[in-house]
């Protein structure tokens, strides 16, 4: 983010309101207006006053107008532990770094069950190579209600470690030496183990990504490549629609329209068309069908309907009309997309092949499977080309092929393109993602229909047991993977246990916000059935 003189008013005008009423804070303030400079942004950053705090509060947060703010100093920082790290001499092995800290128990129970899953730290990783530095600040947290106290122990592999750091130590800063690694945002982590020592400290034990894990890492650029250039609202407004945090992206869209004048018919276009797919991703349909019209009478008149964007809205559109049931509108835009992407040398491979699975999932809306396979098959080739090995857009496209086979009654080969998918998200999405749930249902009801009972057993037991485990827990997708099991243990006539199932369905599906009312009939017969 580029930024002058002004920049620093506005943070600087903001943090005076805020600390208008601590005189100590307001002198600081006034200092960091006078002596701020990009080569003193750690100092600023290690230093105990308003930049610290509140940098890392709006980072823990995300407290986006906080975040647009202070973009220029979170840059600074960034590039001064860049720099810092080029200039030093590389370490030729791993090394070992602690932090200690207290933690909401709720944060440390998620770390607590993902052993072997990977811990990303999105604000700014303060350590210290000296553990007794950091057992300090693990203590001081000892006994707190709610929380937890940790001290982490990193072993980072310098020929691993994609983010920067930079040792502090020859590094002018407002603290004393305490052998301080000082990371860039965004640090994965691999978590090892997870144990409590006799002074009821938890000390968790991370490692850099490993060479197994390249493909994690090549997945990340290619998600920081997707999201595009733009401008950096812009840029954070499509992290968060990836992230499905669509309140936080309409407000970066929004503070991108309030600084856009209509006379840019391109950019406001652009913002009109983000807020419809926002919309549609929240359920809004009749909204995002709008905002999507605006955007497209817009593009159409600018570029004789010959435009990149143009061909994304009317991709949009095309999903509109599939989750509408409109079938017809539906493979018309997605028609239009491929027209327009098929002629245009810069489109992306991704955006072309996503245009023929999304015809694909259209005709099997229709239950026309072989249409829809054979745009599935073409654009398998295409996504393996541009991703990196491994990318949920590949499991997407696997997951798709493998449920038409099996609508075709391919069973055999459905399952492999299912397991496919399956290993994939494995690998490249959080252990406790839905995604891997729905395609483990998927694979417990292709070998329910060859009549598999213990393969279709084993993996809808793999799906609940994902799918309880979810960050914002789905309890009708939940009672809905209870009620296959109980159903597939009623016919191993293990009765007793597909009871216990069924009654746990009952109870899950009244947790739902929105219960389906012919579900909760049919869950409730069957639990009567077994009853009986």
């Amino acid at each position: 983010m580029n930024y002058n003189t002004r920049e620093i008013d506005v943070l600087v005008d903001f943090c005076r309101q805020i600390y208008k009423e601590n005189e100590a804070q307001l002198n600081i303030i006034n200092e960091f207006r006078i002596h701020y400079q990009k080569e003193t942004s750690i100092w600023w950053y290690t230093r105990e006053c308003f930049a610290y705090r509140m940098l890392n509060r709006s980072l823990r947060t995300f407290d986006i107008n906080i975040i647009s703010m202070m973009g220029f100093f979170l840059k600074d920082i960034h590039n001064q532990i860049k720099d810092i790290n080029s200039k030093i001499s590389k370490r030729t092995g791993p090394f070992v770094v602690y932090r200690g800290q207290g933690m909401l128990n709720e944060e440390f129970e998620t770390i607590r069950n993902s052993i072997g899953g990977l811990l990303a730290f999105n604000s700014f990783l303060s350590t210290s190579e000296d553990m007794n530095v950091a057992m300090k600040f693990a203590q001081k947290s000892a006994g707190r209600e709610g929380k937890a106290s940790v001290l982490f122990e990193i072993e980072v592999d310098p020929a691993l470690t994609l983010t920067p750091y930079a040792s502090l130590d020859n590094v002018i800063t407002c603290q004393p030496k305490e052998k301080e690694i000082l990371f860039s945002m965004d640090t994965v982590f691999r978590i090892y183990e997870v144990k409590e020592d006799n002074d009821h400290i938890w000390k968790i034990k991370l490692k850099s990504v490993s060479d197994k894990d390249l493909a994690i890492t090549r997945l990340t650029e290619q998600i920081r490549s997707e999201i595009g250039e733009g401008s950096p609202i812009d840029r954070l407004g499509r992290l968060m629609i990836k992230l499905d945090e669509f309140e936080k992206a309409e407000a970066f869209y929004q503070i991108l329209a309030e600084s856009t004048t209509t006379d840019d018919k391109k950019k406001y276009a652009w913002i009109r068309n983000q807020f419809g797919y926002i919309r549609y991703k929240q359920g809004r349909y009749k909204d995002a069908l709008s905002l999507y019209q605006e955007a497209m009478q817009i593009q159409e008149k600018l570029n004789d309907g010959r435009n990149l964007d143009l061909a994304t809205t009317y991709n949009n559109m095309g999903l509109l009309y599939t989750e509408l049931n409109d079938t017809s509108k539906a493979l018309s835009y997605h028609e239009k997309a491929l027209s327009i992407r098929e002629r245009d040398c810069d489109v992306s491979l991704a955006d072309l092949a996503s245009t023929y699975n999304n015809i694909g999932l259209v005709y099997d809306q229709r239950n026309d499977f072989s249409a829809a396979l054979s745009h599935y098959e073409k654009a398998l080739p295409i996504y393996k080309r541009c991703l990196p090995a491994h990318h949920p857009w590949e499991a997407t496209l696997y997951n798709n092929i493998g449920l038409t086979e099996v609508s075709l009654g391919e069973h055999m080969v459905g399952l492999e393109n299912l397991q496919k998918a399956r290993k994939v998200r494995k690998r490249s999405l959080p252990c406790n993602h839905p995604s891997i749930a729905s395609v483990c249902n998927s694979i417990g009801d292709a070998y329910q229909k060859i009549k598999d009972y213990l393969n279709a057993l084993k993996f809808y037991e793999e799906a609940f047991d994902v799918e309880s485990r979810v960050t914002h827990v789905n309890y009708s997708n939940l009672a809905l993977t209870y009620y296959r099991a109980s159903k597939i243990l009623d016919n191993l006539e293990q009765l007793d246990k597909a009871l216990e199932y069924a009654e746990v369905v009952v109870k899950t599906v009244d947790k739902s916000c929105t219960p389906n009312d012919t579900d909760k009939v049919r869950f409730k017969e069957h639990l009567e059935k077994l009853q009986a």
